[in-house]
């Protein structure tokens, strides 16, 4: 039986993340994952995912973020890859939108820099988007999004350069802790381990369940639009977006010159998707989904409305009450499991490699994850 300190199973953005801080300490860890590496099966992929700071979620996940900052530019530091686009946030909403107020408070709290504008002043400074009188917007200039496959392909690259090994296209059983270790099942072999790290999206529920809090995995539809005006939706031009609309939540990331296929603006409505098998044949997006998406974006960033280019369906991880869930699961603090990302933790990936890795290594962290702790659903 082959025998590692640590195995990491499922190399998504928090897996290949958690593989890359534990190499960088030396641990020379596994990594395993069922499909190949940038796999479109999770939740992060599909060329850009938005990325901020300030959080109208929840002020304790601010600080992580601000850690995750730094994190993004080690990141692209040690890889020479580009991965960060600081194209500005802007994020609007009716007057009396919490997404918009909360936002804007925590900005204020944690001194982030950003502005306040009136519908006025938005589309005076940004004349693609259509907002009501009643509307405002909130502007983070240091925001965008990132590059979510250049991300993980980045972490893995440092993590094998350090002596981490990565076996693409095997999938994990089961796992049983013993006193001695955990066991690693797979089809073909099974792996002893001091440690095991569960970053496995949609499927870390039936590897590792946390107890009184399963996780719901749902269908999320994401479009590409070939704009009118290809100009207004580049960056550079267009900011990256989220409209708290009252027909629906809608962000979008514009087109950027390191693009490539598909073409087009990103955008999708953040929306409680349909529950579905992880492992069941995907559903492509039917032809009302893509009308859907195009008529909101007409109606909101008209400038940059066009039809449907191209599309793709992504899976969230959805806890309970839409917070993370990071710790330990068992008693011998030897299974660790990062999970229930709930459609907005890719924004987080460095910090959460930073955290498992310091699991595996002190059996703690000093980052400040409480509030995410498992044990919240024991005494709730």
């Amino acid at each position: 039986m082959e025998r590692w300190p640590c195995i990491v199973i499922g190399l998504g953005t928090m897996g290949s993340s958690t593989l890359c801080h534990l190499a960088l300490r030396g641990v020379r860890p596994l990594g395993l994952e069922q499909f190949s590496r940038g796999h479109d099966r999770g939740s992060s992929h599909g060329q850009s995912r938005v990325i901020r700071t300030a959080y109208f979620e929840h002020d304790d996940y601010v600080p992580l973020l601000l850690r995750a900052r730094a994190g993004w530019m080690a990141l692209e530091q040690l890889s020479g890859r580009r991965i960060v686009h600081e194209t500005g946030l802007l994020i609007g909403g009716p007057r009396g939108s919490e997404v918009v107020s909360r936002t804007s408070d925590s900005a204020k709290r944690f001194r982030i820099d950003h502005s306040d504008w009136t519908a006025a002043e938005v589309t005076a400074r940004f004349p693609m988007f259509a907002m009501e009188s009643n509307w405002v917007g909130y502007f983070e200039p240091t925001a965008g999004f990132a590059r979510p496959e250049q991300a993980v392909f980045a972490a893995l690259e440092i993590a094998e350069q350090n002596g981490a090994t990565v076996r693409e296209s095997v999938a994990v059983r089961s796992i049983e802790e013993r006193v001695d270790g955990v066991v690693v099942t797979t089809e073909s072999a099974e792996l002893h381990a001091d440690r095991v790290v569960v970053t496995a999206g949609a499927w870390s529920d039936r590897l590792a369940p946390w107890p009184r809090a399963p996780i719901r995995v749902t269908r999320q539809v994401i479009a590409w639009i070939d704009s009118d005006d290809a100009h207004a939706a580049r960056e550079g031009t267009l900011p990256t977006f989220c409209l708290d609309a009252p027909e629906g939540f809608l962000y979008g990331c514009p087109v950027g010159d390191d693009q490539t296929l598909p073409a087009g603006l990103k955008v999708a409505r953040h929306v409680i998707g349909t529950i579905v098998d992880p492992n069941a044949p995907r559903i492509d997006a039917t032809e009302s989904e893509c009308l859907e998406i195009a008529q909101s974006v007409k109606r909101r960033v008209p400038g940059c409305a066009g039809p449907v280019g191209a599309t793709a369906t992504c899976l969230y991880s959805n806890s309970p009450d839409s917070h993370f869930m990071i710790g330990a699961r068992g008693e011998r603090a030897r299974i660790f499991v990062a999970s229930g990302f709930s459609g907005h933790g890719f924004k987080f990936m460095p910090v959460v490699g930073e955290a498992m890795a310091d699991f595996v290594t002190m059996g703690t962290t000093t980052l400040p994850l409480g509030f995410l702790s498992p044990k919240r659903f024991l005494t709730s």
